[in-house]
């Protein structure tokens, strides 16, 4: 047999063995003709070590003791057959022992059971995937009756088969002996009840086990294989330990919310205690629809609220929205079961005239509001017994979303600024200001119904010291003080308020017949370039009769006083307009003599774009003292000096160009 061997790494070393080698001696089975035992090797077979370069042995190796023909083993590692690592002899009987493999050797002694197992041992595609395997009783030790109906708790000795996906930290040695699945011994499993029938069907097991998996990382409870109590001849399938944590103990099915081992069916179940009947049946049945939408123990529980079970009841609008303190309060889970939170603060809001509301009206009304936490709850309906009207109990935070006056949620839900009551405001002080031109008044009021800030007609007596800052065409720019300034939204008092004395700039209009379109022109300009530049309203000076816009004094900050046009810079307040003016202008002030050179001088400064910019000029040539000779390359020669005026720089805190005097440059 030995000289059968082909390859040294792969093939099994063939050798006998004295019988004195195994330890731990059981019987597996016997029929008339075989006997098969397991044993454990004390040495172990042989293997060849990569590492060593030599054959070392496998202690304490688990094998099979058979009294069968050699023809029907194999010594080739990587054969279908079982492996055979030699002969031994029974000392009691003579007869002769095949040491054989014993990893797949196993038999459940049911016929249905073994089949059912290989095929489960066949659906194995990936590492992930659990060894599903016969697993003797023998293996359980601390059995103990769970709170469960017929499962035991238990520890498994030996414990699952499962891939080593860390295959870096394996022994070279153990890896080439093909060893990748390892066990978790002393683990902690649930032994469930299936049956104790021997006539036990593939399909009454693979129903009973459909709700277990064999595949890691799915939230199913693993499943490790069946085995079978042999004094009651009980069949029980072995399952993580998981299961106690993740199973309901009333109905045996998986915790819809495991971590508050919450069970949807038995908490609905529940519900029916606490289920008070109304006598309408519209409301009863929409009652327990909202509880059939619970599916987190978080869940508001909506249900049928009595009246009487309201105190403190505080009018907030006329019919419509109260305040109360609901005596028992809202159901709340906590932990296995509900609680009330009693003496709770909500929010009634009343259905007018709902006496004969129907279903679908009714639905469509609680579509606006949740039963989940955290949005805007509601907990359940109640009837004013007096007019009959329903009415719908609702979280006490009602009024941090929505408005208390119109009852509409708030534009600004931080700042409970409502926009619709906004816009009622300035339509009632409508009345009380003019212009003198119709035209103007009706667009200040368009203006107000559409934008979120405040804009109005400001009359010219609210401006002192007034200052004509630059004039750019026909229009003009002064910055002033508007003494009352403008309206803003004072949150905390939830009114308006204005800031006093507010800097502002006043730019002129003319007094043109087109001032409506001069005005919707300004407005698209300053608020669709993403500047957040606030426009106050509109004013007319009332000895030129020029209609003038009130922009924020930022205006300042961001537009250029000559040009109106947006800084290129608006950090440095640099315009590149004006600066390629500015240099235009200047060009008849110097010049080098040489009309080419001054051409070149010209394209060089209205290259400029940034305030950083070096500014290209003329330098006369007796603006240069201590002219020293430094060095001589090539065709040139360099020299140092001190250029007396210097260079231009652009200083942002003035808002100008000024000479770095007394530089040191080179000259070329």
């Amino acid at each position: 047999m030995q000289l059968k061997i082909l390859n040294l790494k792969d093939d099994i070393i063939f050798e006998w063995i004295n019988f004195n080698q195994f330890n731990n001696i059981e019987k597996i089975n016997s029929n008339n003709e075989n006997h098969l035992y397991s044993a454990i090797w004390l040495d172990g077979p042989l293997y060849w070590n990569n590492k060593y370069k030599e054959f070392l042995r496998n202690s304490n190796e688990l094998v099979a003791l058979k009294y069968l023909a050699l023809k029907e083993f194999s010594i080739r590692k990587f054969s279908d057959k079982i492996k055979v690592y030699g002969i031994s002899q029974d000392p009691n009987t003579k007869e002769y022992i095949i040491v054989i493999e014993n990893k797949y050797y196993w038999t459940s002694g049911n016929e249905i059971i073994d089949n059912f197992i290989q095929n489960m041992q066949l659906k194995v595609d990936s590492s992930l995937h659990i060894l599903f395997e016969w697993i003797p009783y023998n293996q359980f030790k601390d059995i103990n009756q769970s709170n469960f109906i017929k499962t035991y708790s238990a520890i498994w000795n030996d414990g699952p088969l499962y891939y080593n996906l860390n295959d870096e930290m394996i022994d070279k040695e153990i890896k080439e002996m093909g060893e990748l699945y390892v066990r978790d011994s002393y683990k902690k499993v649930a032994l469930k009840y299936i049956s104790n029938s021997q006539n036990i069907s593939h399909d009454y097991l693979d129903k009973v086990l459909k709700d277990f998996s064999i595949k890691r990382l799915e939230n199913n409870v693993l499943l490790y294989g069946l085995t079978q109590n042999p004094i009651t001849k009980d069949y029980f399938m072995v399952l993580d330990g998981e299961y106690f944590v993740k199973y309901c103990v009333k109905c045996d099915k998986m915790y819809t919310n495991t971590y508050y081992e919450w069970c949807k069916p038995c908490q609905l179940n529940d519900l029916k205690k606490y289920f008070t009947n109304n006598g309408d049946e519209r409301i009863d049945d929409l009652v327990q629809k909202m509880q059939l939408k619970i599916n987190d123990p978080q869940d508001i529980i909506f249900e049928w609220i009595p009246y009487d079970q309201f105190n403190n009841i505080i009018e907030i609008r006329k019919g419509y929205l109260n305040t109360a303190i609901w005596k028992d309060g809202p159901l709340h889970y906590n932990k296995k079961r509900y609680i009330r939170e009693s003496d709770k603060s909500v929010t009634l809001k009343y259905l007018n005239n709902s006496r004969n509301v129907s279903k679908k009206c009714l639905n469509k009304i609680l579509k606006e509001y949740s039963i989940k936490r955290f949005n805007l709850n509601i907990y359940g309906i109640s009837q004013n017994p007096i007019t009959k009207d329903y009415i719908m109990v609702l979280n006490d935070k009602y009024f941090v979303k929505y408005c208390a006056i119109c009852d509409k949620l708030y534009t600004n839900i931080i700042y409970k600024w409502c926009k619709p009551c906004h816009i009622n405001c300035f339509k009632k002080n409508f009345i009380s200001w003019t212009s003198g031109n119709e035209k103007i008044d009706y667009f200040i009021q368009e203006i107000q119904l559409k934008i979120n800030n405040l804009f109005e007609w400001v009359p010219y007596s609210q401006f002192d010291y007034i200052e004509e800052l630059g004039k750019y065409g026909s229009n003009k720019l002064y910055s002033a003080i508007w003494k009352n300034g403008p309206l803003y939204h004072n949150f905390k008092n939830q009114d308006f308020a204005r800031n006093s004395n507010e800097k502002v700039a006043l730019k002129y209009l003319g007094n043109s017949q087109n001032i409506i379109d001069n005005l919707n022109e300004i407005l698209k300009e300053y608020s669709l370039k993403g500047l957040k530049l606030n426009i106050y309203g509109v004013s007319k000076n009332p000895i030129t009769k020029d209609y003038i816009m009130i922009l924020d004094k930022k205006y300042f900050e961001i537009y250029c006083i000559k040009c109106e046009k947006i800084y290129t810079d608006i950090s440095y307040r640099w315009c590149r307009p004006c600066q390629i003016d500015y240099f235009k202008n200047n060009f008849i002030n110097w010049t080098s003599g040489n009309e080419k050179v001054d051409n070149l001088i010209q394209e060089m400064q209205l290259k400029i774009h940034d305030p950083s910019d070096i500014i290209f000029e003329w330098i006369p040539f007796d603006q240069f003292n201590n002219i020293e000779k430094i060095g001589r390359g090539g065709f040139a020669t360099v020299h140092s000096a001190i250029w007396k005026d210097g260079p231009l720089n652009y200083y942002k805190d003035k808002n100008e160009w000024i000479r770095d005097s007394n530089k040191k440059v080179a000259l070329k």
